[in-house]
Protein backbone atom coordinates (compact mmCIF):
# COMPACT_ATOMS: atom_id res chain seq x y z
CA UNK A 1 0.00 0.00 0.00
CA UNK A 2 0.83 3.75 -0.66
CA UNK A 3 -0.13 6.53 0.80
CA UNK A 4 0.36 10.15 -0.28
CA UNK A 5 0.10 12.62 2.32
CA UNK A 6 2.09 15.29 4.23
CA UNK A 7 3.96 15.45 7.14
CA UNK A 8 1.66 18.67 8.25
CA UNK A 9 -2.06 17.99 7.34
CA UNK A 10 -3.51 16.44 10.55
CA UNK A 11 -5.64 14.32 8.37
CA UNK A 12 -2.68 12.49 6.98
CA UNK A 13 -1.86 12.67 11.40
CA UNK A 14 -4.55 11.12 11.70
CA UNK A 15 -4.37 8.10 9.45
CA UNK A 16 -0.45 7.70 10.14
CA UNK A 17 -1.42 7.49 14.02
CA UNK A 18 -4.22 5.22 13.17
CA UNK A 19 -1.78 2.69 11.40
CA UNK A 20 1.14 3.08 14.03
CA UNK A 21 -1.82 1.83 17.07
CA UNK A 22 -3.41 -0.73 14.34
CA UNK A 23 -0.33 -2.20 13.83
CA UNK A 24 0.15 -1.63 10.16
CA UNK A 25 2.35 1.19 9.49
CA UNK A 26 5.21 -1.06 8.61
CA UNK A 27 2.66 -1.89 5.29
CA UNK A 28 2.02 1.18 4.10
CA UNK A 29 4.82 3.17 1.83
CA UNK A 30 4.44 6.72 3.19
CA UNK A 31 4.98 9.43 0.17
CA UNK A 32 4.99 13.29 0.76
CA UNK A 33 2.89 15.49 -1.73
CA UNK A 34 2.07 18.66 -2.29
CA UNK A 35 -1.50 18.54 -2.82
CA UNK A 36 -1.88 21.98 -4.51
CA UNK A 37 1.04 21.63 -7.23
CA UNK A 38 1.46 18.04 -7.96
CA UNK A 39 -0.51 16.66 -11.03
CA UNK A 40 0.14 12.95 -10.23
CA UNK A 41 -2.45 13.21 -7.19
CA UNK A 42 -5.36 14.47 -8.90
CA UNK A 43 -5.01 12.00 -11.42
CA UNK A 44 -5.19 9.45 -8.41
CA UNK A 45 -7.65 11.43 -6.32
CA UNK A 46 -10.28 13.75 -8.43
CA UNK A 47 -10.85 15.78 -5.28
CA UNK A 48 -6.66 16.24 -5.21
CA UNK A 49 -6.82 16.22 -1.34
CA UNK A 50 -4.55 13.91 0.82
CA UNK A 51 -4.30 11.72 2.42
CA UNK A 52 -4.84 9.54 -0.38
CA UNK A 53 -4.31 5.37 -0.20
CA UNK A 54 -3.33 3.23 -2.96
CA UNK A 55 -4.56 0.18 -1.62
CA UNK A 56 -3.30 -1.75 -4.89
CA UNK A 57 -3.25 -0.74 -8.80
CA UNK A 58 -6.79 -0.23 -9.02
CA UNK A 59 -8.24 0.48 -5.15
CA UNK A 60 -7.59 4.31 -4.57
CA UNK A 61 -9.60 5.63 -1.10
CA UNK A 62 -9.58 9.41 -0.38
CA UNK A 63 -10.98 11.01 2.72
CA UNK A 64 -9.26 10.24 6.00
CA UNK A 65 -12.25 8.80 7.45
CA UNK A 66 -12.44 6.32 4.44
CA UNK A 67 -9.13 5.29 4.69
CA UNK A 68 -9.65 5.14 8.76
CA UNK A 69 -12.34 2.18 7.79
CA UNK A 70 -10.62 0.92 5.56
CA UNK A 71 -7.34 -0.03 8.07
CA UNK A 72 -10.04 -0.63 10.98
CA UNK A 73 -11.29 -3.90 8.40
CA UNK A 74 -7.09 -5.07 9.14
CA UNK A 75 -5.96 -7.51 11.46
CA UNK A 76 -4.93 -5.99 14.70
CA UNK A 77 -6.24 -4.36 17.35
CA UNK A 78 -10.33 -2.74 17.26
CA UNK A 79 -9.62 0.63 17.21
CA UNK A 80 -13.30 1.59 16.61
CA UNK A 81 -15.30 -0.63 19.57
CA UNK A 82 -19.14 -1.54 18.08
CA UNK A 83 -20.69 -0.78 21.26
CA UNK A 84 -19.37 3.07 20.94
CA UNK A 85 -18.88 3.41 17.29
CA UNK A 86 -21.26 6.71 17.28
CA UNK A 87 -19.58 8.28 20.11
CA UNK A 88 -15.84 7.62 17.93
CA UNK A 89 -17.25 8.58 14.99
CA UNK A 90 -18.95 11.86 16.59
CA UNK A 91 -15.59 12.83 17.79
CA UNK A 92 -13.75 12.00 15.07
CA UNK A 93 -16.29 14.39 13.29
CA UNK A 94 -15.99 17.35 15.77
CA UNK A 95 -12.02 16.93 14.90
CA UNK A 96 -12.27 16.45 11.38
CA UNK A 97 -14.47 20.01 11.34
CA UNK A 98 -11.86 22.13 14.05
CA UNK A 99 -8.99 21.32 10.88
CA UNK A 100 -11.26 21.77 7.85
CA UNK A 101 -11.97 24.94 9.29
CA UNK A 102 -8.69 25.74 10.06
CA UNK A 103 -7.47 24.89 6.72
CA UNK A 104 -10.05 27.29 5.14
CA UNK A 105 -8.84 29.94 7.04
CA UNK A 106 -5.21 29.63 6.15
CA UNK A 107 -6.31 29.31 2.62
CA UNK A 108 -8.29 32.22 2.56
CA UNK A 109 -5.50 34.46 4.46
CA UNK A 110 -3.26 33.45 1.38
CA UNK A 111 -5.56 35.12 -0.59
CA UNK A 112 -4.90 38.80 -2.04
CA UNK A 113 -5.98 41.31 1.12
CA UNK A 114 -9.01 42.87 -1.13
CA UNK A 115 -10.08 39.60 -1.77
CA UNK A 116 -10.11 38.10 2.16
CA UNK A 117 -13.35 37.71 3.88
CA UNK A 118 -13.00 39.17 7.56
CA UNK A 119 -16.85 37.20 8.24
CA UNK A 120 -15.42 34.31 6.43
CA UNK A 121 -12.26 33.99 8.53
CA UNK A 122 -14.49 34.54 11.91
CA UNK A 123 -16.82 32.25 10.78
CA UNK A 124 -14.42 29.25 10.67
CA UNK A 125 -12.58 30.43 13.68
CA UNK A 126 -16.39 30.40 15.54
CA UNK A 127 -16.38 26.46 14.49
CA UNK A 128 -13.18 25.70 15.55
CA UNK A 129 -13.79 27.31 19.21
CA UNK A 130 -17.17 25.75 19.39
CA UNK A 131 -15.34 21.91 18.84
CA UNK A 132 -12.73 23.24 21.10
CA UNK A 133 -15.49 23.44 23.45
CA UNK A 134 -18.06 20.40 23.00
CA UNK A 135 -14.41 18.36 23.22
CA UNK A 136 -13.57 20.22 26.71
CA UNK A 137 -17.09 19.36 27.72
CA UNK A 138 -17.13 15.84 27.11
CA UNK A 139 -13.31 15.27 27.80
CA UNK A 140 -14.02 12.93 30.80
CA UNK A 141 -15.25 10.25 27.43
CA UNK A 142 -11.75 10.83 25.77
CA UNK A 143 -9.39 7.81 27.14
CA UNK A 144 -5.46 7.13 27.26
CA UNK A 145 -6.27 4.14 25.23
CA UNK A 146 -5.34 4.14 21.31
CA UNK A 147 -9.17 4.27 19.99
CA UNK A 148 -10.37 6.33 16.96
CA UNK A 149 -11.58 9.11 18.95
CA UNK A 150 -8.57 9.45 20.95
CA UNK A 151 -6.36 9.81 17.55
CA UNK A 152 -8.86 12.10 15.88
CA UNK A 153 -8.97 14.50 18.56
CA UNK A 154 -5.00 14.35 19.25
CA UNK A 155 -4.34 15.21 15.76
CA UNK A 156 -6.62 17.83 15.63
CA UNK A 157 -4.97 18.69 19.45
CA UNK A 158 -1.55 18.72 17.04
CA UNK A 159 -2.75 21.07 14.18
CA UNK A 160 -4.00 23.34 17.05
CA UNK A 161 -0.70 23.54 18.51
CA UNK A 162 1.01 23.88 14.85
CA UNK A 163 -1.28 26.80 13.46
CA UNK A 164 -2.96 28.25 15.66
CA UNK A 165 -0.59 28.50 18.95
CA UNK A 166 -1.19 32.56 19.46
CA UNK A 167 -5.11 31.16 20.34
CA UNK A 168 -3.66 29.03 23.40
CA UNK A 169 -6.90 26.78 23.33
CA UNK A 170 -5.39 25.24 26.56
CA UNK A 171 -6.13 28.15 28.57
CA UNK A 172 -9.81 27.34 28.93
CA UNK A 173 -10.10 23.62 28.65
CA UNK A 174 -8.38 22.27 31.43
CA UNK A 175 -9.65 18.73 31.11
CA UNK A 176 -9.01 18.51 27.66
CA UNK A 177 -5.26 19.87 28.10
CA UNK A 178 -4.75 17.28 30.44
CA UNK A 179 -5.72 14.84 28.55
CA UNK A 180 -4.24 15.57 25.79
CA UNK A 181 -0.75 15.81 27.74
CA UNK A 182 -1.19 12.22 28.67
CA UNK A 183 -1.85 11.01 25.22
CA UNK A 184 0.77 13.27 23.56
CA UNK A 185 3.35 10.76 25.01
CA UNK A 186 2.20 7.71 22.91
CA UNK A 187 5.04 6.77 20.17
CA UNK A 188 2.16 7.43 17.85
CA UNK A 189 1.70 11.05 18.27
CA UNK A 190 5.53 11.37 18.89
CA UNK A 191 6.31 9.69 15.61
CA UNK A 192 3.96 11.67 13.84
CA UNK A 193 5.27 14.73 14.91
CA UNK A 194 4.85 17.62 11.78
CA UNK A 195 7.95 19.64 11.70
CA UNK A 196 7.45 23.20 12.92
Amino acid sequence: MICWTSPTTPFGRKVRMFAIEKGVADKIDWRAVDPWNDPALQEKNPIQKIPTLEVDASTRLYDSRVIVAYLETLDGPNLVPAATRFDHLRFEAMADQYCESGVLRIRENFRPEPQRSPDWIERQRGKQQRVLDALEADADKLTDTPTLAAIAVAAALGYADLRFTAEDWRATRPRLAAWHARFAQRPSYQQTMPPS
